[in-house]
């Protein structure tokens, strides 16, 4: 097995985990990965980086290079979301 096979169902994975981001937000998976920085669509990105990095277990620096960052902007996005998520309990 080759690494890019070993990788493939990951990214696979991260991939249809930002559609369905997408499809939960309303906002374009294009928006999800640009640089806007409008609350909506950074708050949409911070899910995604967030799902894929509990749900998949990819690198902070994978998902960084993924949407165009830097790991710690990921790491940002994990624990913001984690914090929203117990304000909200």
């Amino acid at each position: 097995m080759t690494l890019p096979d070993f990788l493939a169902p990951r990214q696979k994975r991260a991939d249809q985990i930002v559609m369905d981001v997408a499809a939960e937000t309303g906002i374009p998976i294009s928006k999800i990965f640009s640089a806007n920085r409008t609350r909506q669509i950074y708050r949409a990105r911070q899910y995604a980086q967030w799902r894929i990095y509990r749900e998949t277990g990819m690198s902070l620096l994978s998902i960084g290079r993924m949407f165009g960052r830097d790991h710690t902007s990921v790491l940002n996005s994990i624990r913001r979301i984690d914090t929203l998520m117990k304000e909200a309990k």
